[in-house]
């Protein structure tokens, strides 16, 4: 039988803005399986904005969207676990999948993924098609035990350290791959200018006080009392949660008289605008100091600093450790160690051109070999390849 090579991608948040972390998780799935020679369909449930943003929705055809009325996407992504507005959703999702199913009976899949949306109702269609379903897993904590009874075929882990906890949770029952997270090509386009660059360090995502504890701003005024040039930026998109939070960033940056060398900045970035921001820090900080199911595993903005050539700092969170290495292309610190953070970042910032280029050129070689689409294209049809001869679907 000769396979027809369509991958029909189940998501939620394709929609702008592309800070978001699953945003890009979809559209770099899509890329991948088609730079692999297969056909990419993403099915969508796209929920309303609080905002209106500047840019359109993803590129990809067919992107077929069912929009959810009445629930904004920020109830889903930042509201509480199991709040009512999530249970709606969840049931809306499932009285939608009939409409996505049939453009997938359309396009005759023969693989599905299910990536950031109720999963349920879909694996539940396995017990009927035989189109083998894997469900992406991208936070350590975040596989609930309900996920390990339902019919999927794999389940797709996003690092080493979630595919374990997988495994160990599942019992074995299903087969876990390791798909790592892929970096939008732009990021690996060359940088013009190899000049020295200013000493900032750049932080970029959401502002929970578990992702950028208040620590790390105790932390930044001893370095400045080490080097009163450094200056340390902070973007975060317009969501709920890091709204709450600048007003509690800057309050902190006043008591500890360093409001004058931190920037809190609240935008929405695409892609080219956050490879200018990658290019311009010396250093990107990511330094967490506890762990809960909010961040992808590893970050992608440490994935995309990587590409861009800018080392990281980081705490040894979030299976951040399996793209940053110490003394390669940045340096790991173990969660809490206060002092260890300011050394490092002082050693990063104040290092010579020469040992700062040889960082940069570690970690864009690291992200190209382990994070980009091309790596993980030949990963994807790895995957598809073992998965439908276990089916015996291929």
């Amino acid at each position: 039988m000769k396979q027809n090579k369509v991958a029909t991608i189940y998501a939620r948040g394709v929609n702008a803005p592309f800070t978001e972390g699953y945003v890009v998780l979809a559209r770099s799935i899509a890329r991948a399986i088609e730079l692999g020679g297969w056909r990419a369909q993403i099915l969508n449930f796209k929920y309303p904005l609080q905002r209106n943003l500047p840019y359109t929705v993803s590129s990809w055809k067919p992107c077929y969207e069912v929009r959810i009325p009445g629930i904004p996407r920020e109830s889903i992504f930042h509201g509480p676990r199991l709040a009512p507005p999530s249970i709606l959703a969840a049931a809306l999702e499932s009285a939608l999948i009939p409409i996505l199913l049939r453009q997938e009976l359309q396009a005759r899949a023969s693989v599905v993924h299910l990536i950031n949306c109720f999963r349920l109702p879909r694996a539940l269609l396995r017990l009927l098609r035989r189109t083998p379903v894997l469900a992406h897993i991208y936070q350590s904590q975040s596989s609930s035990r309900l996920h390990f009874f339902l019919p999927f075929d794999a389940l797709v882990a996003s690092s080493s350290r979630v595919a374990k906890n997988l495994r160990i949770n599942s019992a074995n029952r299903y087969p876990v791959f390791t798909l790592p997270p892929a970096v939008d090509p732009i990021f690996f386009q060359p940088i013009n200018s190899i000049r020295p660059r200013q000493k900032v360090m750049l932080y970029l995502g959401n502002l929970s006080s578990n992702r950028f504890p208040n620590e790390l701003l105790d932390a930044f005024r001893e370095m400045l009392q080490h080097d009163p040039d450094i200056v340390f930026r902070i973007i975060a998109p317009t969501n709920p949660r890091s709204v709450a939070r600048v007003g509690e960033i800057v309050e902190v940056c006043k008591s500890l008289g360093i409001e004058n060398r931190v920037n809190v900045i609240l935008r929405d970035l695409d892609d080219s605008d956050k490879m200018a921001e990658y290019s311009s820090a010396r250093l990107f900080v990511f330094a967490p100091i506890v762990e809960t199911a909010e961040s992808i595993e590893p970050p992608l903005t440490v994935l995309e600093a990587l590409a861009c050539g800018l080392p990281v700092l980081a705490t040894n969170a979030y299976s951040v450790a399996e793209a940053v290495i110490s003394g390669q292309n940045g340096f790991i610190v173990e969660m809490g160690d206060h002092s260890s953070l300011v050394e490092r970042a002082i050693e990063m910032l104040e290092a010579s051109p020469i040992r700062w280029q040889r960082w940069s050129a570690e970690a864009r070689k690291t992200a190209l070999e382990n994070f980009s689409l091309h790596s993980a294209s030949h990963r994807l049809a790895e995957i598809h390849y073992e998965i439908l001869e276990n089916t015996g679907v291929g």
